[in-house]
């Protein structure tokens, strides 16, 4: 198998610390009590379950992590990109709605091209407004949320609940919703490769145990499995 995505997918901050841990990946992950996909599936080759995903990666640099999955040719193949795309320094800096839909649209061609028998399972992206609602009462969170400049595009002033606070964070939301649609719709046009959450991990309401507390921004270790298993419910073999 192989994973591609982002910070996410790479585990960052699951293991108690800032930084990759990828052994907790709800991918590709090995470590006890996680349930991964690589682990459900019964992948115990250590050559045979490739993390590809790349921490900070938007979808703009999904098409290079389809060619290094290409090398490797596995036989299911799990993509979660978006995050960085709507988490940006500022509502101006997210990626538009028709960059993502061609740059995801041109991976996912590319990535049935190449890999015309893998199993392709699409997630949506994280609802972002949920991770504001779940910190935004507390000091702590939202002190680290100032102190690493965490998805300023939605978490920035968590504490202002003006109309126009709000509506930032709506649209923020909207957009991740689009990104989700757009990769729904192509999934579609390669049904018999490519299976998608129809927003199950989107819809998930996650809490805040769900999240690392090195930053509050990636999930943590439970919050790693959790996405596993709700990932896993969604796609080919529930």
């Amino acid at each position: 198998m192989a994973a591609l995505g982002d910070s996410i997918t790479r585990a960052d901050a699951a293991c108690d610390r800032g930084g990759d841990c990828v052994e907790a990946s709800w991918a590709a992950g090995t470590a006890d009590n996680l349930d991964s996909h690589r682990q459900r599936l019964g992948i115990d080759d250590p050559a045979a379950g490739h993390n590809l995903a790349v921490s900070g990666a938007r979808v703009a640099g999904l098409a290079s992590q389809v060619r290094a999955a290409a090398e490797v040719g596995p036989e299911y193949v799990t993509v979660l990109i978006g995050a960085n795309d709507a988490c940006a320094v500022d509502e101006a800096s997210m990626t538009s709605v028709e960059e993502y839909t061609d740059a995801f649209g041109d991976a996912l061609d590319a990535l049935v091209r190449d890999l015309p028998e893998a199993h392709i399972l699409v997630l949506s992206v994280p609802d972002l407004s949920r991770l504001w609602e779940v910190g935004k009462e507390q000091p702590e969170v939202r002190r680290i949320w100032k102190s690493y400049g965490s998805c300023q595009s939605m978490l920035a002033d968590p504490g202002n609940t003006s109309a126009a606070a709000e509506a930032r964070r709506e649209r923020v939301r909207a957009r991740v919703q689009a990104y989700n649609a757009a990769m729904a719709a192509a999934c579609d046009r390669h049904a018999e490769n490519c299976r998608h959450d129809r927003n199950a991990v989107f819809d998930h309401r996650f809490d805040l145990a769900d999240v690392s507390p090195v930053d509050y921004w990636h999930p943590s270790a439970r919050g790693q499995a959790t996405l596993a298993r709700v990932a896993w419910e969604a796609g080919f073999w529930p």
